[in-house]
């Protein structure tokens, strides 16, 4: 479990852990990034949170994808909009929906060990 504890030290809420590239949560709940870890939220797209619609928060785009900001993510994007929903993607040869995508690695591989299966993660966005 992902719990959020404000700074009086109350409980304010907790998601389970899951894995983005599998999207592994219950029902409609969406896999989001919670810093340095991935837990279950609802999925609040309702009839949007296709790759490249706009959104506002991370729960906002369907399962397998995450709100981006627009200027990074594909030129696709609404440049106006808060952000951008774009798919995870498995690093380093995941597939991209966008011609000026590339699967990039959502953790920096210098923070990591070698091995850890972190690395794996990837997202489609506008190769730095």
């Amino acid at each position: 479990l992902q719990c959020a504890i404000n700074g009086d030290g109350t409980l304010n809420l907790c998601l389970s852990a899951c894995e983005p590239l599998l999207q592994d949560c219950v029902g409609t709940d969406v896999c989001i990034p919670e810093g340095d870890e991935f837990a279950c939220a609802p999925d609040a797209s309702g009839d949007e949170g296709q790759a490249h619609d706009a959104c506002a928060a991370p729960n906002e785009c369907d399962k397998g994808l995450v709100c981006l900001d627009p200027a990074t993510a594909s030129s696709a994007c609404d440049p106006a909009a808060a952000g951008c929903c774009e798919p995870f993607c498995e690093f380093p040869d995941g597939a991209c929906p966008a011609a000026d995508q590339q699967c990039v690695q959502w953790f920096d591989p210098a923070t990591l060990p070698m091995d850890d299966p972190k690395l794996e993660i990837g997202v489609c966005r506008i190769p730095k």
